[in-house]
């Protein structure tokens, strides 16, 4: 099930009692895969509170490739998508912003 929240909390997610920043980890992604659009989102998950969840129009995205790198940038297990969604292209809002609820929107019909 996809975790609706709303305001600044949508941000972040509550894995294993620690808070995650979702922007933080996009931000560490888009250094790993430059150039194309990324999205993370949190869902729910009944041993973990959360989990997280990488919508990414990286074709190639590997979760292997992901964690290699954000364990070698002192990230925890725990704070690295185990889940990735490949998309032709992200939902933007007419601002150019990443359109969440149309990106949660696409997780649910995968």
């Amino acid at each position: 099930m996809i975790r609706r929240p709303s305001g600044r909390a949508k941000r972040f997610a509550k894995v294993g009692g620690e808070m995650i920043s979702l922007t933080a980890l996009e931000e560490e992604i888009e250094r790993l895969w430059p150039g194309v659009g990324h999205a993370v989102l949190s869902l729910e998950d009944e041993r973990n509170g959360e989990q997280m969840i990488l919508v990414t129009e990286k074709q190639d995205a590997r979760a292997e490739d992901l964690t290699a790198y954000m364990k070698g940038r002192g990230c925890t297990e725990i704070s690295i998508p185990k889940k990735i969604l490949r998309v032709p292209k992200l939902p933007l809002l007419g601002s150019g912003k990443t359109d969440y609820p149309g990106t949660a929107e696409l997780i649910g019909k995968a």
